[in-house]
């Protein structure tokens, strides 16, 4: 039998399967007439009826009516090889050619016998004319190659059953795939030659020709049908990836939605190397087309990871996040109530989960900015988020406009910088940086406090986004609907900042909220705790062996600020310890790295030439031992590293001296607890416990970090300070300051054992304040500040104010005995104080001569608006010189303390 022979056998058996469909069957209620014997017509259309014409039911169908006795019957338009494209451009009917197919007259007309169907826009095709001429191979780094899951043109995806979808393959140098289409009672066998990564060429040789160097990444996996926010990437990771890429064959990428509206992605980053786009609804196909001469040389259809899961609406997730100066840290608590950190796309272990499939490697090097997610995170252990913003454009040409800034588009417009990298590009030019601070962001145009709030904003909202993501890829298709989003203050901030603060959260959790149809809540302003207080949380700090310890003493050394806390535990071991001194204050890693950089005309820069400050902090947040960037002759000038060191033990010189009097200084105010008998333990011993990544900076000095550090040179320098004071003039425990004048008999001081703990219930110092949040650190509310003077000052030049006298809030009452400071005082510093500042540490008038910074900063700013009415020191003197003068004053040459 020949081929047209066979054609005819089919065609008259597949009319007679048409024609049963019209059968007013008696099986199915009708009367037996046969509808296909009737000379009559059925005008059928695909979306807007004009009078006469029967409509397409929803479900591809239509209902022919029985002329003698009424009787509906539906008609599948599958059945007939029809497919109706509703969601098409123009919506219509396509009838595949195939054997057997009905043959349509002119005008849209099939004839089922004597039976005239008549079809507004019916558009006869071949299956294969759906179809890209060719379709690209990629050779996948595991050796397997990948090629799109159908061949079929974006206009016509409609006509995809993706249910009954069965994997492609290149199979004897060709591509095929059995292809299930709308219409066809089986899928359609389709052969294609496969495109040739060089331009102009089709192979049949994937091994050498395929395309390499290009990874597709799409993100984040979350199977929820309320996730709304996508990012999608084609990018060249190696030179050969650029292949995709070349001018003479022109690549149009984009993604198509569950409605197959096509969206071109025509956002180029990383130098012109990549495609990107954020979706604000879930894409179900990406499509690739390549040209040659005007016409299409080739292209595909990849499938998209789907999803139709629901939350659970009666499950919670909270989300801890601590937004640090330098780094921000996120961790969260598993449905066991377990918490844990953010986990990042290329955890150890497993391919990144940003990847939906890879022909390369992804870069080390990046010549231009990449506003990709980051793959890789800051810090010791890799889990840390850089506080900073990546833009793909200069940050000169960002107008420092709230709206505009809000505006910007993740990863189309901005990122957050990613660890694991090397910059080949200037960094300064595209990083906004010190974003937990308005007076020092970075670039200083953008430091206008409306300009500084939205920034902060964009900032969180992504670094939150990002975190559910990478939560919720993990969760499986049971996850919560409701996320507790919780947040604590720096102390330094004042009430109006705190209410600005709390808003721009607001803000961010509507957006999360919108982002991925998850309820996301905030802790009201009023409510959320200081950073200093939840990191005690965080910690686990109870108590728990009180023969030996009798105070703790939090250091959260960070990039931005460092934050103390003072304990006791109560009488009463069911209630919470006493903070003794709770304070904050803006001198930490960031501000050695200042002075490394050269803050002031009168600090030498001790970096290589070319090396900014911006690629300090890179290396500083990558390494696990910061002695080894300040090492590097690449980086800090071999002459200078004396230099160098010799600030990193000014820097840590005054945190310890500070510290020490912060310990000493209940003693003498009679504030530190006593045993039964109403005497202190001798020794007493205080805990302290190093919290942040700024004691990192400690192994520029010392290889053995912050806990020789603490053991030694703390423990040494209280020892120290009892020693210079002697007796105590305190008459007995708890009898407060002594008021001017007052004699009492003289008390020995305790002997003060200073020792190191280390948190091991924490994954490292820094996730403190985050785990803090998860453990309700954030319920309690702000803590009032309360430092020490820190040294003792003069007023007017009769009057001493002892270094141990409390500091408490903006400037509160004077402390019991003591007279007020008027706002005109002359404030100076006692040159013979005791405790004195130790040999080879510059004295507080070596770094402010006259006190008149000091001056102005502690009686101008703290004045209030009645000046009949006089208040105490608002701020710590020796907090003003770590904060305002150690950058801008500390010497370049002289003996390296300690």
């Amino acid at each position: 039998m020949t081929d047209a022979s066979s054609a005819s056998v089919a065609r008259t058996a597949s009319h007679a399967v048409h024609r049963a469909l019209f059968r007013c069957a008696p099986e199915r209620g009708g009367c037996g007439l046969d509808l296909a014997s009737l000379k009559m017509e059925l005008r059928i259309g695909p979306d807007r009826l004009e009078p006469g014409e029967i409509g397409v039911r929803p479900d591809h169908g239509f209902t022919a009516f029985c002329p003698a006795c009424g009787t509906a019957h539906d008609v599948p338009l599958d059945a007939l090889g029809i497919v109706h494209r509703a969601r098409a451009k123009e919506p219509g009917f396509v009838l595949w050619k195939t054997a057997g197919s009905l043959v349509p007259a002119q005008g849209g007309v099939i004839a089922i016998g004597e039976l005239r169907l008549r079809f507004r826009q019916l558009e006869v095709l071949r299956p294969e004319e759906v179809c890209f001429p060719a379709v690209p191979v990629f050779r996948l780094t595991d050796g397997t190659f990948k090629v799109p899951d159908v061949p079929v043109m974006p206009a016509f995806v409609d006509c995809v059953d993706t249910g009954a979808l069965a994997p492609a393959q290149v199979a004897r140098g060709r591509y095929q795939v059995e292809l299930p289409l709308h219409g066809l009672a089986a899928p359609v066998r389709v052969e294609l030659p496969l495109l040739a990564a060089d331009a102009g060429r089709l192979t049949t040789d994937p091994e050498r020709d395929a395309f390499r160097g290009v990874n597709v990444r799409f993100w984040p996996r979350v199977p929820f049908r309320a996730w709304k926010r996508f990012f999608l990437s084609v990018a060249a990771v190696e030179p050969e990836g650029k292949k995709l890429f070349a001018r003479e064959r022109p690549l149009s990428v984009g993604w198509i939605d569950a409605a197959d509206r096509m969206h071109e992605i025509a956002v180029e980053t990383a130098g012109g190397a990549s495609r990107v786009a954020c979706t604000t609804e879930r894409p179900r196909w990406l499509a690739m087309r390549l040209e040659e001469r005007d016409r299409a040389a080739g292209g595909g259809l990849f499938l998209l990871p789907g999803g139709d899961a629901t939350y659970a609406p009666a499950l919670g997730l909270a989300l801890g996040v601590d937004f640090g100066t330098s780094n921000t840290c996120i961790a969260y608590q598993d449905p066991q109530g377990q918490p844990h950190l953010l986990p990042f796309p290329s955890r150890s272990g497993g391919a990144r989960d940003d990847v939906l499939f890879a022909s390369g490697a992804e870069p080390r090097q990046h010549d231009a900015p990449d506003t990709w997610l980051p793959h890789t995170g800051f810090g010791p252990k890799g889990d840390l988020l850089p506080s900073e913003i990546l833009l793909a454009a200069p940050t000169r040409q960002l107008p420092p406009d709230p709206e505009r800034i809000r505006a910007l588009r993740p990863i189309e417009e901005y990122a957050i910088p990613t660890a694991g990298v090397r910059v080949g590009y200037p960094e300064r030019d595209h990083v906004i940086s010190e974003l937990k601070w308005r007076g020092q962001i970075l670039p200083a145009q953008l430091r206008e406090e409306r300009t500084a709030a939205a920034l902060q904003e964009v900032y969180l909202d992504l670094a939150v986004f990002f975190a559910l993501g990478q939560i919720y890829a993990g969760l499986g298709e049971v996850a919560p609907a409701n996320v507790d989003v919780r947040y604590a203050f720096p102390l330094v901030l004042r009430d109006r900042d705190r209410t600005g603060l709390g808003e721009m959260w607001n803000r961010v959790a509507r957006r999360i909220g919108d982002a991925t149809g998850l309820t996301v809540t905030v802790p009201d302003p009023a409510q959320a705790g200081d950073e200093s207080n939840t990191a005690a949380v965080g910690g686990r700090l109870g108590f728990l062996d009180r023969t030996k310890t009798h105070g703790r003493l939090l250091v959260d050394v960070g990039g931005g600020t460092t934050d103390l806390v003072l304990m006791w535990p109560h009488a009463d071991s069911q209630r919470p310890p006493i903070t003794q001194y709770v304070t904050s204050f803006r001198y930490a890693g960031g501000t050695y790295v200042a002075a490394l950089a050269g803050a002031s005309e009168q600090t030498v820069n001790c970096l290589v030439a070319g090396t900014s400050i911006e690629t300090l902090r890179r290396l500083i947040r990558e390494s696990s031992q910061i002695r080894h960037v300040i090492e590097s002759p690449a980086i800090v000038r071999p002459d200078k590293r004396p230099t160098a060191e010799r600030r990193a033990s000014l820097f840590f010189a005054y945190l310890v001296e500070y510290l020490a009097r912060l310990v000493v200084a209940p003693f003498l105010t009679g504030e530190a607890p006593t045993q039964a008998d109403g005497t202190w333990p001798d020794p007493f011993v205080v805990e302290m416990i190093p919290l942040g990544n700024g004691w990192g900076f400690a192994g520029v000095i010392d290889a053995y970090g912050e806990e020789h550090l603490i053991t030694m040179r703390l423990a040494e320098r209280v020892a120290q300070v009892i020693a210079e004071i002697g007796p105590s003039l305190v008459a007995s425990p708890h009898a407060g300051p002594l008021p001017t004048g007052e004699r009492e008999p003289r008390r020995e001081l305790p002997r003060i054992e200073v020792v190191a703990q280390k948190l091991k219930a924490l994954p490292h110092p820094k996730a403190a304040v985050a785990y803090g949040l998860l453990l309700g650190g954030a319920a309690s509310g702000p803590t009032p500040m309360r430092r020490i003077v820190g040294y003792t000052t003069t007023v007017d030049g009769t009057r001493k104010v002892s270094w141990s006298l409390p500091v408490v809030g903006d400037g509160g009452a004077a402390p019991a005995g003591q007279a007020p400071i008027a706002k005109s005082s002359y404030l100076g510093w006692d040159a013979v104080e005791l405790p004195s500042f130790p040999s080879g540490l510059p004295s507080p008038h070596a770094m402010d001569e006259g006190l008149r910074h000091t001056v102005r900063t502690l009686l101008d700013e703290s004045a209030p608006r009645d000046e009949f009415q006089h208040r105490w020191l608002r701020r710590s003197p020796f907090e003003v010189l770590l904060e305002e003068l150690f950058t801008k004053a500390i010497p370049n040459d002289g003996v390296p303390y300690g």
